[in-house]
């Protein structure tokens, strides 16, 4: 691994992605809610939300795991 993502820098990237995947769990709430409101016919673009707003979710999940971990081993 390339050292840049070692470390402190590495610390730093990974609390980015995780604000940044925050931010667009939230877009995607407000997109999901947007369909449901001007377009319930259209299924599929909710769907199409509420599959990425999961996978968002298990997604800032597993990123906080390995954020924690990797902030602990720095202290």
């Amino acid at each position: 691994m390339d050292d840049k993502y070692v470390g402190l820098e590495g610390c730093e990237d990974l609390w980015e992605l995780l604000r940044s995947v925050h931010q667009n769990r939230g877009l995607l709430e407000g997109w999901h809610q947007h369909f449901k409101e001007t377009a319930p016919l259209n299924s599929q673009a909710m769907v199409s939300c509420s599959d990425a707003i999961e996978l968002s979710t298990r997604l800032f999940a597993c990123i906080v795991i390995i954020y924690s971990e990797i902030f602990d081993s720095l202290q």
